[in-house]
């Protein structure tokens, strides 16, 4: 059987840190100087703002991507919007991608994501999904390294770089493997430099940041002249982080140990409720009023038309008006009135009227007016998604230490939001970062600086390799069976456990198992990995167990040694993901892949 040590990670050091934030909605980055670049601020900083044509300065940029025709990149952000906005209506061969990363969330170990999987534009035609992640990956790192150029007056190059990607917690493995092959895709590190790149999970970039924010950093913070772990995050101190994002919500629980490090004491948790969801109850909205055939037709006859549409209620969302009671007003394009008028053969007033008798919806010239009661039902599914998930949680008896919670996000800085978790949870001290939505970006510097911060986390799921074994009747069915050269009879197809789902994790370990060969001529061996919900996987092919996309193909070409080889396998526990490394003892010979952990 296998035998088993710990290992030190050794670490290499980089001049900079750049955190980049890929949200579904907003994306950015931030950077820092390591302590070995010397007369630079060692503070964190910000890119600089990104301006919409309307006047709009934020730190982070729409996650939008626009391609030519041949998809080749043409423009990010803002610019992305604005130009695809600005086309002809009979200009559909560019490709415009907007919030598709919440292609990249499936639930279940049978939802897939490979480099393979395509998303369609807005356009109707579709594109590998990694091309579009690695444009706009590419397009984020090669703005940090201009910036950072900027600052110091010095050309930094992406190899002097440690890069940090976020990704959110509640993701699937083969999500997380997504993302590193777009950075990589991207020129973002490499697989023969793979440690360049950190993958960092949101939920915990934010708590970092949370805990090290000084008190008056926070909304409703009170305290002056003390840091959040002076006050509240004190060693031996339970919370809950709630990050809040344009696709998803994600919630992570973590301890204080006495040396100021963090445990997870449970696994990490989330749904698709977010900002990106009150987006799709407006359309909803529209559907009910107009006909779901009338708003898919305008989509598809007026690509650039409808994006003005959402870009003006993405805007009006935002404001604090509706909390208070105001209306909101939603300018509507020439074309959405004529082809309103010309499918529906009646006036926008009419078709309004037929839903909304009483005026809560209206149109006053070309805006579509809204009354604050409609517009707070439009956030209802999000935020009552958020409450139930919160309190499902914090019900839970291994939860019942947690005294405060931290909202992050962009979504958390909606005061509705806010109002109804404070209205819910009033026994719990619930802090709100003034910079909710940087919150993320902030704290990944601070895990690029220092991953082993996160000290522990729990396992989502059950790894493991397969083997084969000398046949126990005891154990093994005799129809899995076969005889070695010299008649040894062995049992093929086991599942050996690795990593057991809900075990705690301590990263920054090494555990090595030593295997041999059991042909005395084999040349090669191939570990191949599965991953189960369960812990009592005997078979790899048990229903419950599924074969992951990565595996290992080891050299070891001393065959003359005949069985007595030794192959090392390495599963490092590093960071957000498992890094599996196999050994031929004899020859040297070395091949690594990631399995992602699925740890919380």
């Amino acid at each position: 059987m296998a035998s088993m040590s710990a290992l030190t990670l050794k670490e290499q050091r980089y001049l900079v840190v750049v955190s980049i934030d890929f949200g579904t909605t907003y994306s950015g980055f931030a950077f820092a100087f390591n302590h070995e670049y010397k007369g630079a601020v060692r503070d964190i900083q910000l890119c600089k703002p990104w301006t919409s044509e309307v006047g709009a300065s934020t730190f982070k940029a729409p996650t939008c991507v626009l391609l030519n025709s041949d998809k080749k990149f043409v423009a990010f952000g803002y610019e992305a919007k604005e130009t695809y906005s600005e086309l002809s209506v009979e200009d559909k061969t560019h490709y415009y991608f907007d919030k598709f990363k919440m292609a990249l969330y499936k639930e279940g170990l049978d939802k897939v994501i490979d480099t393979e999987v395509e998303l369609t534009a807005a356009n109707g035609h579709s594109m590998k999904a990694v091309k579009v992640f690695s444009h706009a990956i590419h397009y984020l790192k090669m703005e940090a390294l201009k910036v950072i150029t900027e600052t110091t007056g010095v050309e930094f190059k992406g190899e002097e770089v440690q890069w940090v990607l976020t990704v959110p917690a509640i993701w699937g493995q083969a999500s997380k493997q997504f993302m590193r092959e777009a950075a990589y895709q991207a020129n973002v590190a490499s697989r023969d430099h793979d440690k360049q790149l950190i993958i960092a999970l949101e939920p915990e970039a934010a708590s970092l940041h949370c805990i090290e924010s000084p008190m008056a950093g926070f909304v409703n913070g009170k305290e002056h002249g003390v840091k959040c772990s002076d006050v509240v995050a004190r060693p031996g101190t339970s919370y809950m982080i709630v990050d809040c994002g344009g696709g998803t919500v994600d919630i992570t629980m973590h301890r204080i140990t006495s040396d100021k490090k963090l445990m997870e004491i449970h696994k990490a948790t989330g749904g698709p409720f977010g900002g990106a969801q009150v987006d799709e109850e407006f359309e909803k909205l529209l559907k009910k009023i107009f006909g779901e055939k009338f708003i898919l037709d305008y989509k598809n006859e007026y690509p650039p038309d409808w994006l003005r549409i959402i870009m003006e209620f993405e805007m009006k969302k935002t404001l604090d008006r509706i909390s208070k009671g105001n209306d909101s007003r939603i300018r509507l394009p020439y074309t959405f009135t004529e082809f309103h008028t010309k499918q529906l053969k009646t006036s926008m007033a009419k078709s309004i009227e037929k839903c909304y008798p009483e005026g809560k919806v209206k149109i006053n010239k070309e805006y579509l007016v809204l009354n604050s009661e409609i517009m707070k039902t439009l956030f209802k599914p999000a935020i009552g998604g958020i409450v139930k998930l919160m309190g499902e949680l914090l019900s839970k008896k291994e939860l019942e230490e947690v005294k405060c919670i931290f909202l992050v996000g962009g979504f958390s800085e909606s005061l509705l939001l806010q109002a109804e978790i404070n209205k819910q949870f009033s026994k719990y001290k619930i802090l709100v970062p003034r910079d909710a939505n940087l919150a993320v970006v902030k704290g990944a510097i601070l895990f690029g600086q220092n991953p082993h911060r996160i000290q522990m986390r729990i396992s989502k799921l059950t790894y493991g390799c397969e083997i084969c074994s000398v046949f126990d009747p005891s154990k093994h069915d005799p129809d899995r069976t076969f005889k070695t050269e010299d008649g040894d009879l062995y049992a093929e197809g086991l599942f050996h456990r690795l990593v057991k789902v809900n075990e705690k994790i301590w990263l920054g370990k090494t555990i090595k198992y030593t295997f041999q060969p059991i042909h005395g001529d084999q040349s090669e061996f191939e570990f191949l990995f599965y991953v189960t919900e369960k812990d009592d996987a005997l078979y790899i092919d048990d229903d419950h167990v599924r074969k992951e996309e990565t595996k290992i193909v080891v050299k070891s070409p001393h065959v003359s040694m005949g069985k007595n080889r030794d192959i090392d396998l390495k599963i490092e526990f590093a960071d957000t993901e498992i890094r599996a490394t196999a050994i031929d003892t004899v020859s040297g010979e070395v091949t690594m892949t990631h399995l992602e952990l699925e740890a919380r």
